[in-house]
Parts: C-alpha cells; structure tokens; sequence
C-alpha cells in the first residue's frame, strides 16, 4: 500500500520559510530520502527567497548535472548515466 510521507523543515536563519519534502514512502529509495534531509538540514543560508535555491544547494554541483536531480514534478531523483 502507497503511503504518503511529508517531513518538514525551516530554512534560513533569518527568513524561517517552511519546506516541505513529499515522498511515497512505498516507492522511494530510503538512502535518497535521507540524503535528502541531511543536505537540507546542513543549509546556511540567511534568506531563501524561491524553492530554487534550496534546490541548488542540495545539488551535488549546481553548475552541473549532479546524481540528485530535480524532475520538476515535486520529486527528486538521481540520474543514470
């Protein structure tokens, strides 16, 4: 059975602005959700004006495809090559 899963953060020390990860805990790798977590938990950031920006500092390189990946639907998930 899908079982929806939501985990909550603050980011930014001074703007506090709430995220949100969303997974299907029955479908996700567990290694990726808590890769996941423990990139956004290691932000250092004043502000975070758009979810893009906490997307570039989970990325393993924001200049460059990295193994997480933003698929524009919500979710993450690791390139193959």
């Amino acid at each position: 059975m899908e079982s929806l899963s939501l985990v909550q953060f603050q980011v930014g020390k001074q703007s506090k602005k709430d995220l949100v990860v969303a997974y299907i805990k029955d479908i996700v790798d567990p290694e990726l959700v808590q890769e996941v977590e423990n990139r956004i938990k290691k932000i250092d950031i004043d502000s975070v004006p758009e979810s893009g920006y906490v997307e570039q500092l989970i990325e393993d390189n924001y200049l460059s495809p990295g193994l997480g990946s933003y698929n524009g639907n919500g979710q993450f998930g690791r390139n193959h090559p």
